[in-house]
Parts: C-alpha cells; sequence; structure tokens
C-alpha cells in the first residue's frame, strides 16, 4: 500500500508544506493550533489565505471565492481533499489531471498515450532542472533523473492465502 505522509503545493511563487506535526508556508514554520490568516499575492492579486480548524486534526485552507484545500490527518496519514473554483485552478498541471475532467495529459498537455496509471504517474515525477519547481524543503527518496520511484511490491492476495492453508 502507500500512503500521503507529506504535501506540498505551490501558489504562484508561494510554497505551503504539511506533514503530521509541522505547516510552513515559504520556509517560515505556521501555527494552526488557532485560526490563521494571511495575505498571499498570486497573479496580482490579494488573497487572504485562511487556515481553520475543523476538529481534531481537520483544517480548512481557504482562498480566493471558491477554493479550499481540506487536510485531516489520522496517526500519520494524511488525507487531502481539494475543492477548486475555476479562477483560481483552471491552469493547474499535473497529477490531478485537467481541471473540470480529470483527463490524464503527459507534460506537454497532450492526452496519454496509454491509460497505464503507472506510466501516467512515473511521467509527473518531479523533474529538478527541467522547470518543476522544488516544493519540499528536503528532498527525501529517489530524485530524477538518475532514479525513478519506487513502486510497491504487488502479492496476489490468493497466493497469500494458499500458502497460509499449506503452511
Amino acid at each position: 500500500y502507500s500512503y500521503i505522509w507529506k504535501m506540498a503545493i505551490g501558489i504562484s511563487s508561494h510554497r505551503l508544506e504539511i506533514d503530521q506535526t509541522h505547516w510552513t508556508m515559504d520556509g517560515s514554520r505556521i501555527d494552526v493550533n488557532q485560526t490563521t490568516a494571511f495575505p498571499m499575492p498570486v497573479n496580482g492579486n490579494d488573497y487572504n489565505i485562511t487556515i481553520t480548524t475543523t476538529g481534531e486534526k481537520e483544517y480548512k485552507i481557504a482562498w480566493g471565492r471558491m477554493s479550499s484545500i481540506f487536510v485531516s490527518i489520522t496517526g500519520i496519514f494524511l488525507n487531502v481533499k481539494v475543492q477548486a473554483g475555476g479562477d483560481e485552478f483552471s491552469d493547474s498541471v499535473g497529477m490531478m489531471g485537467k481541471f473540470g475532467s480529470g483527463d490524464m495529459l503527459n507534460r506537454q498537455g497532450n492526452p496519454m498515450e496509454s491509460k497505464d496509471i503507472v506510466a501516467y504517474g512515473m511521467e509527473w515525477q518531479v523533474r529538478h532542472g527541467q522547470g518543476d519547481p522544488i516544493l519540499f524543503s528536503k528532498l527525501e527518496g529517489p530524485q530524477w533523473p538518475g532514479q525513478k520511484c519506487i513502486m510497491p511490491q504487488w502479492t496476489n492476495p490468493k497466493k497469500k492465502k494458499k500458502k497460509r492453508r499449506l503452511g
């Protein structure tokens, strides 16, 4: 299995990074134990970013007229839900696909020839030095171009069950 244990969001020239215990905006730590608001200039507009605690370890990051990101933390797991308004997300690119349709596009903005999700994930592996921003403050794990993303090992549950019966 895989899980989200850390996330980073690039909004214009700003970077918000979240893990189970720390939040940072542009390298400065944010105290999310209280409602926090701060201005963020994006494309010539001043947005107020508001982080609201909606429950125990549940947060809402709101900006613009219709856009929010909900983050909940359970143990070591992060759950992320994006509620996007067209004005703020119409030009977004990456693993989430084309805004509005979810179509799987390659880096050139063309539909993927294959619907293979592994190939799609490899297409969007972060490529430092080729225009991809560095969103995380600390680089971890395999780094392109020398290393590909590590894929989880898959075992057939039927074979596993059969082995338990024999052993």
